[in-house]
């Protein structure tokens, strides 16, 4: 019996990490990702996990478009302040080590 329940719940799990993907037009490879951005009953994992709540106004949509701020060292006055990548979750290093993908240089920043 518990064998079946738990059976369902990793369907479930398996779905939606997949739905997630499908919908960002990634690569089956950013499941783990996915998988880490999913809400467990109205709590972000990141709380669950860390103990510690999140500022709700930081959520973001697996695989939407975010930008990165490129560091000070990196850039001169005239050059772009952030580079265009797609978010894939939250960091768990500190409260701004967001997860991102930079598309272009298909390097994870």
């Amino acid at each position: 019996m518990q064998n079946g329940v738990a059976e369902h719940i990793n369907k479930t799990i398996q779905d939606r990490v997949t739905t997630m993907v499908q919908h960002s037009e990634l690569k089956l490879e950013f499941w783990a990702e996915a998988l880490q951005t999913k809400e467990i009953r109205l709590k972000v994992s990141q709380a669950l996990w860390s103990g510690k709540e999140l500022a709700y106004n930081r959520l973001h949509i697996f695989g939407c478009e975010a930008y990165v701020l490129i560091p000070w060292e990196k850039r001169t006055n005239l050059s772009p302040h952030a580079m265009k990548c797609i978010f894939l979750s939250y960091g768990t290093d500190g409260e701004f080590s967001n997860k991102e993908w930079d598309s272009k240089n298909q390097i994870l920043i």
